[in-house]
């Protein structure tokens, strides 16, 4: 899209984002070596203390409980697709980089919480990070499903 363009989907409507009203963030970390075949440094097996951080849309609160969602179901639910101690390159058959990682991860997340998982960002080190959202084009969709936008 060019600068100043209207936005519109792949049918030509023009898109109103949607952003949700609350984002929750929750961290965890895992224990995981990997390689990248080719790449001169990080060709060789190596490990890492990967940081995982989940962030989780809604709009309002459940009104029975009052929250978005509780965090220890999601700390549950994101330990559970954590490969924890693990060669990441025969976990998956993807090259096990942070960007395809942080996909990997949205999408795994996304299948317990349909539509509420709003970004993932997956940190290597305490410097480098990727974040995956594919954000307000996904909370359109489900913001336009709900009469919202």
């Amino acid at each position: 899209m060019r600068e100043g363009e209207t936005p519109r989907n792949k049918i030509g409507d023009v898109m109103h984002y949607h952003e949700p009203g609350y984002i929750l963030t929750k961290r965890a970390t895992f224990a995981a070596a990997h390689y990248l075949p080719g790449h001169p440094k990080c060709g060789h097996i190596h490990g890492h203390t990967w940081r995982v951080e989940v962030e989780f849309g809604a709009d309002v609160p459940n009104p029975e409980t009052g929250m978005v969602v509780d965090f220890a179901e999601l700390d549950a639910g994101i330990q559970e697709i954590l490969p924890d101690h693990k060669l990441l390159n025969e976990v998956y058959s993807f090259i096990p980089t942070a960007e395809n990682l942080a996909y990997q991860f949205w999408h795994e997340l996304d299948r317990l919480w349909k539509d509420r998982i709003y970004a993932v960002t997956v940190w290597e080190s305490e410097n480098s990070s990727v974040r995956f959202s594919p954000g307000t084009y996904a909370y359109w969709q489900a913001g336009r499903e709900r009469g919202l936008c």
